[in-house]
C-alpha cells in the first residue's frame, strides 16, 4: 500500500527515513533549548522533554513586560515547544515503525 504526503512532489511516495531524519532533526533543536542532550535520546521519553520545556525560565530582562503579560508569554512560548515536541516524538515514532524499527 502507498502512503502519499502532501508536502513533497505530487505522486511522491511516503519516505520513512527521510521523515525520521527530519523529526529528529527538529526534536534535537527543542532538546537542545531545554538543555537536553540529543546524545541520550534512546533513553529520553516525552515525559523527560516537556518536563525540560516546563522548567525554561524567562531570562529576557531587558524586556519591559507587566508580570502579568510576562506569565502569559511564557505560557504560549511553552504549549508552542510542547506541542511541537510531542508531534515530533509522534512523527519520529511512526516513521521507525513505517521502516520495521
Amino acid at each position: 500500500m502507498a502512503i502519499r504526503n502532501s508536502w513533497e512532489e505530487s505522486g511522491s511516495l511516503y519516505n520513512g527515513a527521510k521523515n525520521q531524519t527530519a523529526a529528529e532533526y527538529n526534536l534535537a533543536v527543542i532538546m537542545f533549548i531545554v538543555g537536553l542532550d540529543w546524545a541520550n535520546i534512546d533513553s529520553t521519553t516525552i515525559d523527560n522533554i516537556i518536563d525540560g520545556v516546563n522548567s525554561v525560565q524567562k531570562t529576557d530582562s531587558s524586556a519591559s513586560y507587566t508580570l502579568s503579560s510576562s506569565q502569559h508569554h511564557v505560557h504560549a512560548e511553552r504549549r508552542l515547544l510542547s506541542n511541537s515536541a510531542r508531534r515530533l516524538w509522534r512523527q519520529r515514532h511512526i516513521a521507525i515503525g513505517v521502516q520495521g524499527g
